[in-house]
């Protein structure tokens, strides 16, 4: 993060906020912070700030399209992004009606019954079957051909080649995709299944950190070293949830360091005779 630059509610800061999960957003930053006012679209955006690769370059006056099926999800973002796109559908190979097996207060949702089971298994507990509209990638992209789509994030559960498989590559290029590449809540690869529609694509496999996949556009060759190199001390960041136990730290420090002099010296007085007391 630049110096000086204003995270909105949050105070000011030097380094970095990585919000993501797996600090994808550390790597796109590293590739993509000459862009100014870029352009991002999510596949399975879920909440607008909890693990939410998107966050740190909104708050960089970036800003996107939001593909988000579930309905509270969908509603949290645009509350909390309202000058951004929201599209409470699913993505799929064909425009249609399909079924969404939900997890309330998870992000194991999925269009696949097998990902659902897999789901129920972990969570302990039956997802609830909706109907979803269901468009497709060339669909969800339509309005912004012709412009610059600096990366697009997939995370779908399952639903990768589906979604791939709607997608004419000749008309829409980000520069940059990342794809979750395993089972939903598993270390076991799922990226064979759907792979071969990005490469086909003039796209360059770039880096695996262990959960998503990152390709690149071939004509934008100066991408990959970039998003190759994986998070490191270099990038001067911090993840959210530290950032804001400092703030809040630093917060309480400046309270205690504006109590009266008199009030402290009573107060250790009293836990002097408190201890004093235990002691006896």
């Amino acid at each position: 993060m630049l110096l000086g630059q204003n995270l909105g509610s949050q105070e000011w800061s030097p380094i970095f906020v990585s919000y993501a999960q797996n600090f994808e957003d550390v790597a796109l930053w590293r590739a993509l912070k000459h862009v100014r006012n870029g352009l991002y679209v999510d596949l399975g955006a879920q909440h607008p700030v909890q693990d939410s690769v998107t966050r740190a370059f909104y708050e960089r006056g970036w800003r996107g399209v939001h593909v988000e099926p579930v309905a509270v999800y969908a509603d949290l973002l645009r509350a909390d992004r309202p000058d951004e796109t929201v599209i409470q559908k699913a993505i799929g190979a064909e425009a249609g009606t399909m079924t969404l097996y939900v997890f309330a207060d998870s992000g194991l949702s999925s269009l696949i019954a097998e990902s659902a089971e897999a789901g129920a298994v972990t969570l302990k507990r039956t997802a609830e079957a909706v109907d979803v509209s269901v468009i497709t990638l060339d669909q969800l992209l339509a309005p912004y051909e012709g412009r610059d789509i600096h990366f697009m994030k997939i995370d779908i559960e399952g639903a990768e080649k589906a979604a791939l498989s709607g997608w004419s590559p000749a008309r829409f290029r980000p520069w940059i995709i990342l794809v979750e590449a395993t089972k939903p809540n598993s270390t076991e690869p799922n990226h064979h299944d759907w792979e071969p529609l990005i490469l086909a694509g003039d796209y360059e496999f770039a880096y695996f950190d262990g959960l998503n996949r990152f390709y690149v556009a071939k004509e934008h060759p100066e991408l990959l070293d970039p998003i190759r190199r994986p998070p490191s001390v270099f990038d001067n960041f911090t993840q959210h949830r530290v950032f804001k136990l400092e703030q809040a730290l630093a917060r309480e420090r400046n309270r205690v360091r504006l109590l009266p002099e008199a009030f402290l010296t009573r107060l250790g007085r009293k836990l002097r005779r408190v201890i004093k007391g235990g002691a006896s």
